[in-house]
């Protein structure tokens, strides 16, 4: 394990990852769905946030790596959409395609890229915040924690 790596977030990292696959085998209905989803995706922000180095956040307010990984991953996608659902299979209308790139280009994201889109806008407002009130530690674990709570829900 490198030497920044702190083990109790690596750990809590797996828990969420074996939460996720749960969450994904049970069924819609099933109260134990709910709640596991009521908060795996918040636990995945907040440990990014515990991880989030203070100089990148200072020094730069935007993740152009992270942006390039969502533009990517969604041209891949559409592109995908556009050879086998539509030409192949001929189950995609260009309505879709529109909506895809719709979806893409308001960060709103495509099927499971949501996630990047959504934590390259998170990262951004750690960001902004962090250069706007020049949060200490101990302050940054409040804020995440309140991020954390409400955004579980």
């Amino acid at each position: 394990m490198g030497k920044n790596r702190v083990k109790e977030i690596d750990i809590a990292k797996g828990i969420g990852i074996m939460l996720v696959i749960a969450g994904h085998c049970l069924a819609t209905d099933s109260f134990l769905r709910s709640v596991i989803y009521s908060f795996h995706m918040p636990l995945f922000f907040f440990l990014s946030g515990m991880v989030l180095k203070r100089h990148d956040s200072v020094k730069r307010s935007f993740d152009f790596k992270l942006l390039s990984y969502y533009i990517a991953f969604s041209l891949i996608y559409i592109s995908f959409d556009i050879v086998f659902r539509w030409g192949i299979l001929k189950v995609y209308s260009l309505k879709s395609i529109l909506l895809d790139v719709y979806l893409t280009a308001t960060f709103y994201g495509i099927n499971v890229l949501w996630f990047l889109s959504t934590l390259l806008v998170a990262k951004v407002a750690v960001c902004v915040i962090e250069k706007r009130f020049l949060l200490n530690c101990k302050k940054r674990m409040a804020v995440s924690a309140v991020l954390f709570t409400f955004g579980g829900g």
